[in-house]
């Protein structure tokens, strides 16, 4: 017998592009408690680099940090990655074309890492087309994850990029070219 913990859910319409139309109770959970934690964290860590923030602004980076931690777990569920595996390419390059929201959010609460919000971007358009549309079997989640890490690095060495933003432009790759670009490798394969 399945704990409950393990039995898959029904998830709602517009929760299906986040967790797929099925979700464990313990997926979801650490979906939302390892944002809640991240962030935290995060905001511990760097909070002499933060504290002088406009509320407009903490509340932007409060927000950001939330959905790439919580999107970055996320995109490795189960659910989810069924979900977006059984999409069309153009939809699911449409799902990362829109998260440049978070470079310009980013952009926007550290001014200084516009340079780095751009790249950052871009490499992830360019890796996470590249993951989405390749139809080579012998690929799986070790180019995903050498495409984020190169371009987590390759972002991380922009002149003046602030720490914080660093990590969460590295967290951003993570999110939308590891966890998410290696879900859509080729039509219906199991990562």
């Amino acid at each position: 017998m399945t704990p409950w913990w393990d039995r898959a859910i029904g998830m709602p319409g517009p929760l299906q592009v986040l967790h797929g139309e099925r979700a464990t109770p313990l997926e979801l959970s650490w979906v939302y408690l390892g944002a809640v934690v991240f962030t935290g964290v995060f905001l511990f860590a760097f909070w002499r680099e933060v504290e002088s923030l406009d509320r407009l602004r903490m509340m932007v980076l409060v927000l950001a940090g939330l959905d790439l931690a919580g999107g970055a777990i996320a995109n490795l569920s189960r659910g989810t990655r069924s979900f977006w595996r059984s999409r069309p390419s153009g939809l699911r390059l449409a799902f990362l074309a829109v998260h440049g929201v978070h470079a310009a959010a980013l952009a926007f609460v550290f001014p200084a890492a516009a340079m780095g919000a751009i790249l950052a971007w871009g490499w992830m358009m360019c890796a996470g087309g590249f993951l989405t549309l390749s139809r080579d079997p012998g690929q799986g989640e070790a180019p995903a994850m050498a495409l984020a890490l190169t371009g987590a690095v390759l972002v991380n060495l922009t002149p003046g990029l602030p720490p914080a933003a660093g990590l969460l432009l590295a967290i951003f790759q993570v999110k939308l070219v590891f966890s998410f670009g290696s879900a859509g490798l080729g039509p219906g394969r199991e990562s």
